[in-house]
């Protein structure tokens, strides 16, 4: 790629260690002279150990904040939610409120000394999901550096690229009041049509969904297996990635969850609440037969943690609130 279209420098923000640990198995150039790489758990490591300076940040936030920096941490769940995110729901932040603004210090150092290292004509991201997403956004924003925001549209695999990591993306929205404007070409109508058939023929279905199922949420087969090899196997592939985890090379990943807590979240815990559900609420369910005898308000939530919420729609982070 460097090659064909003859960029000068490549620099690549990487947030999950084992990602990176298997992806460089794979293409080992990926760390040879020719890139440029910042790794999330090392600014998170190092954060362990700098002074806070109030002032710096102060300074940062006039120059870049957009109009808060607490907005960075606030986008990143496996900072803001707790170390259960990625299997349960966990509103106790992992770190502590100093932590964070040491994490915020540091992650805004290690960026503008990327950001200086490169001089980027462009950025390249996909939605934003981490700290290091929102900061180098902002960093771009105010050295007016174009920022490509990939994200898909959830019609088939399509993406989109939108100006900022913000929705919604200002292309889309003045092509949106042009066609109420002027009107939408007939083939757009007719692709339009055709999809929407192929969906109430088929599916909506897109890659990164999960097939949906009869079965209450979290419900496994608990019918009882016979003990072999292989789940000897998969017992120490648990505890090794256990201990990585807590004391080894993931201790600083905050992509990386508890491999024990994971297990027995998914396991244990969700099929016991999605049966206590089932047994106390099935005869309250309301049933889509009764709809139609009933007045009510539609309100559909989204699930937690959600790029939705903790990005582009953070005063409605609460969703009970909102709902209320």
């Amino acid at each position: 790629m460097k090659k064909s279209i003859s960029l000068e420098k490549i620099g690549f923000y990487v947030a999950d260690s084992k990602f990176f640990k298997e992806f460089k198995q794979e293409y080992p150039e990926i760390e040879s002279n020719s890139y440029l790489i910042l790794k999330e758990w090392e600014i998170i490591r190092d954060s362990k150990d700098i002074k806070r300076d109030l002032s710096l940040l102060e300074q940062y936030e006039k120059e870049i904040g957009q109009p808060y920096l607490w907005n960075a941490l606030v986008a990143d769940r496996r900072i803001y939610f707790g170390k259960k995110y990625a299997y349960d729901q966990d509103y106790k932040p992992r770190f502590s409120h100093e932590r964070m603004l040491s994490i915020l210090q540091e992650g805004l150092k290690r960026i503008e000394v990327f950001f200086d290292e490169i001089q980027p004509s462009f950025i390249v991201s996909f939605q934003c999901n981490t700290i290091g997403d929102y900061l180098s956004y902002l960093f771009a924003r105010a050295r007016n550096i174009p920022i490509l925001n990939l994200r898909p549209t959830r019609i088939r695999n399509y993406f989109y690229c939108g100006e900022t990591v913000m929705e919604p993306s200002d292309h889309l929205q003045e092509m949106y009041e042009q066609f109420l404007k002027y009107g939408i070409d007939t083939s757009l109508k007719d692709e339009a049509a055709k999809y929407l058939q192929q969906v109430q023929k088929a599916h909506a279905m897109y890659e990164g969904v999960v097939l949906s199922s009869n079965k209450p949420p979290g419900m496994v087969n608990s019918k009882k297996k016979p003990f072999n090899l292989l789940k000897l196997k998969s017992l120490l592939d648990l505890l090794i990635g256990e201990y990585k985890f807590r004391f080894g090379e993931y201790r600083d990943d905050n992509h990386i969850s508890s491999y024990i807590g994971h297990f027995v979240g998914q396991r244990i815990i969700r099929p016991w609440r999605a049966r206590m559900m089932e047994r106390r609420f099935r005869n309250l369910y309301v049933r889509s037969k009764d709809l139609p005898l009933l007045n009510y308000a539609f309100f559909p939530l989204h699930t937690e943690p959600e790029v939705t919420l903790s990005v582009y729609s953070k005063p409605y982070r609460n969703q009970i609130e909102a709902a209320r």
